[in-house]
């Protein structure tokens, strides 16, 4: 039987807690369920390419999770209604309940103070001094390490591309811009209204000359995004029915989900290939994937 990844670890904490103070870490495997399962089980869905893998630590467990890197799931008749009235709400817009809904989601956005201030590089201090901290770092992580002479490479070129708020900005706007263009281009090809939502905002500049982000009181991310840790966009049917994807996914792709008014193939599929002899792809799922080149065009 397996157990739920929140009970085990409250079980775990006890026993580190008072149990032997330089305890070495413990790796805990969970599934996309949330239940702990083997590290076999865990290294094979993590082969499988409707999941992704995560590993969190604290100061005694290694946490690794399984999860979603597509999903098709589904909200009831009122949740789907609620949804659409909190965004035209929360963007100030009044969206067509015969339009897809496209949220382009972010977790967290800072601006420049703060990117600054969270940087892993110190310029206050030596060359040699980050290096010996980024070698720590690494060692930690059991990364592959880089030459003093790379690292100084590295290190100068992130020092002139992120901490020249002269930059910072002309970059902001470029990108506002380009985005602007590619949200016209989605919206106008898939019968979608496209929404940016961030739930946690730090110093981040929302409005630009083309487009507001706004921010999520929670509602976007405890209904979509809560199980679905570190995925970015969801493409909403009018009937309820909606797609979650993580990362990479071409604008063709995008344009082709959110047009085609029966889910069913693509829900099948997406089940089948969750399983370990589908590991690949099923069907639709397969050509979805194997479509998604990093050189093609891609918003999102």
């Amino acid at each position: 039987m397996k157990k739920n990844v929140s009970t085990t670890i409250f079980i775990l904490f006890t026993i580190v807690l008072f149990g032997q103070k330089n305890i070495e870490k413990l790796d805990i495997y969970s599934n996309e369920n949330k239940e702990i399962i083997s590290i076999n089980e865990f290294n094979t869905k993590c082969k499988n390419v409707v999941f992704h893998c995560k590993k969190y630590e604290t100061d005694s467990l290694i946490i690794n999770k399984v999860l979603y890197r597509y999903y098709f799931g589904e909200i009831s008749k009122q949740e789907n209604k609620q949804v659409r009235i909190y965004l035209n709400r929360l963007a100030n817009k009044d969206i067509d309940t015969t339009k897809n809904i496209i949220i382009y989601f972010k977790e967290r956005l800072v601006g420049f103070n703060q990117s600054i201030e969270e940087c892993t590089y110190d310029v206050d201090k030596s060359i040699q001094e980050n290096y010996s901290i980024y070698l720590n770092n690494v060692t930690n992580q059991s990364h592959n390490e880089m030459s003093l002479l790379d690292f100084k490479k590295v290190f100068n070129n992130h020092i002139t591309k992120f901490h020249s708020e002269v930059r910072y900005y002309d970059d902001y706007e470029k990108t506002a811009k380009t985005k602007s263009k590619c949200i016209q281009k989605i919206e106008k090809k898939s019968n979608s209204k496209i929404n940016l939502i961030v739930h946690e905002n730090i110093g981040y500049k929302l409005k630009n000359d083309y487009f507001t982000w706004a921010e999520d009181t929670g509602v976007i991310k405890n209904m979509f995004f809560e199980i679905n840790t570190g995925n970015d966009l969801l493409i909403l049917k009018p009937n309820g029915k909606y797609f979650i994807k993580n990362g990479y996914v071409s604008d063709s792709n995008i344009i082709k989900i959110a047009n085609e008014s029966d889910w069913s193939e693509y829900y099948n599929d997406w089940k089948k290939t969750t399983e370990e002899k589908f590991s690949k792809g099923h069907g639709i799922i397969k050509k979805l994937v194997q479509n998604n080149v990093y050189h093609l065009k891609h918003c999102f």
